[in-house]
């Protein structure tokens, strides 16, 4: 039986190390957040292997983005 999978999936990937760069964090605290659920950052794990997305670490930071209220200026 053969599988007709889309590859793509796993051609924008980055690892925990490139990923920690990305989000100024530590790999040990990307660690924590995939072992407590602390953050919904979605990834991908094989194996021991360990992977992110990088749409889901973009929208990670897009979700995470906080603008200063309006000041109103008279």
């Amino acid at each position: 039986m053969r599988y007709n999978m889309n590859i793509s999936v796993f051609t924008d990937r980055m690892t925990p190390e490139e990923a920690s760069h990305i989000l100024g964090v530590t790999i040990n605290t990307l660690a924590v957040w995939r072992c407590t659920r602390r953050y919904a950052l979605p990834f991908v794990k094989i194996g021991r292997k360990v992977f992110y997305r990088s749409d889901d670490v973009k929208n990670f930071i897009e979700q995470h983005t906080f603008c200063k209220p309006e000041t109103h200026h008279e």
